[in-house]
């Protein structure tokens, strides 16, 4: 199972590439769109995204940890099933 710690780590680091996508595109291509940004707007709607994005990506790596956890531990109490020869 993966830790809490690493669990951070890891959206943390796929978030951080994210940002500057998200960002990028709030700044540069929704003004193509006619919908007009500052770079403060793109910098706090990127912000809020940020926020919601780790939120969910944590939650749902953990239930799946938990999950995962769950299967194993049921797997281990489980005996194997024994063939007997004649």
């Amino acid at each position: 199972m993966q830790s809490k710690k690493l669990s951070h780590i890891e959206v943390v680091t796929n978030q951080i590439a994210g940002i500057v996508i998200g960002w990028l595109i709030t700044y540069y291509i929704l003004p193509l769109l006619g919908i007009p940004f500052t770079a403060t707007q793109s910098t706090v709607t990127t912000l809020i995204f940020f926020v919601a994005s780790y939120i969910r990506m944590y939650a749902l790596r953990r239930f799946f940890n938990q999950f995962r956890e769950g299967r194993n531990a049921k797997e281990e109490k489980e005996e194997p099933f024994e063939t007997s020869q004649p």
